[in-house]
């Protein structure tokens, strides 16, 4: 879903509570990034969510 996501769009737009919080876009996207903007927590690499 996610992997999928990333592999096939350019940009993704995320949303929270009803509106755009961010964008993501190119080769950089990541996973962690898309997660950080849709529940607004930054969780970094390598600690349990």
């Amino acid at each position: 879903e996610m992997p999928e996501l990333i592999g096939i769009c350019d940009r993704i737009l995320v949303m929270r509570g009803g509106r755009i919080v961010g964008e993501v876009q190119g080769d950089h996207m990541t996973e962690n990034e898309i997660v950080q903007l849709a529940t607004g927590v930054n969780v970094g690499a390598g600690e349990a969510a």
